[in-house]
């Protein structure tokens, strides 16, 4: 995924910094073929989708669970040993969640960056063919690239968010459950 966004990043730094000063038929084969690079790149977004979106969602619920379990038992543990035992993993737990969401918004930041990157272009003062291709890129650009929990939510930092706040909430149910 993090190639995805690299790549994402490189081609709207490559279209922010097209200056319209050749001759139209030049103009028009680059940006033609930036086109093709931005189609290329939203299949292999849609590929990452479908590999990645029954994982995400099997992550988010078992985060849920395990850090709720987790804080749990380092509330209640009843020796040292278990205090020990389950103090960090709370801690740390988190974190692989925060990576994904993390990575899973740089992708929806960086796609919909290429839009902003080609309407700051100068296309109002290129041909008519090209401030098309340039629009197509626009409207492409308009829906961001996203991973999604088995389609159930797209993933992003809402999504660890939401991930922390229901492990606390059935924690607390938990706490007040046991005593």
């Amino acid at each position: 995924m993090q190639l995805l966004i690299m790549e994402l990043d490189i081609l709207g730094k490559t279209i922010s910094k097209i200056r319209f000063e050749n001759e139209e038929e030049e103009e028009v084969k680059v940006l033609k073929k930036l086109v093709k690079i931005h189609q290329e790149l939203i299949e292999i977004s849609e590929i990452l989708e479908e590999i990645f979106s029954p994982i995400l969602l099997i992550n988010a619920f078992g985060s849920i669970s395990s850090l709720c379990t987790a804080c749990f038992l380092a509330v209640t543990g009843i020796s040292g040993y278990f205090i020990a035992k389950y103090f960090m993993f709370p801690i740390v737990l988190p974190l692989q969640a925060f990576f994904q969401c993390y990575f899973a918004q740089k992708l929806i930041d960086s796609s919909t960056m290429i839009a902003t990157s080609a309407y700051k272009t100068d296309w109002y003062e290129s041909s008519v063919k090209t401030q098309r291709l340039i629009l197509l890129i626009m409207v492409r650009a308009q829906k961001p690239q996203t991973v999604t929990a088995f389609k159930f939510f797209d993933v992003s930092i809402e999504t660890f968010q939401w991930i922390i706040s229901t492990s606390y909430s059935y924690f607390s149910i938990l706490q007040g459950m046991y005593g």
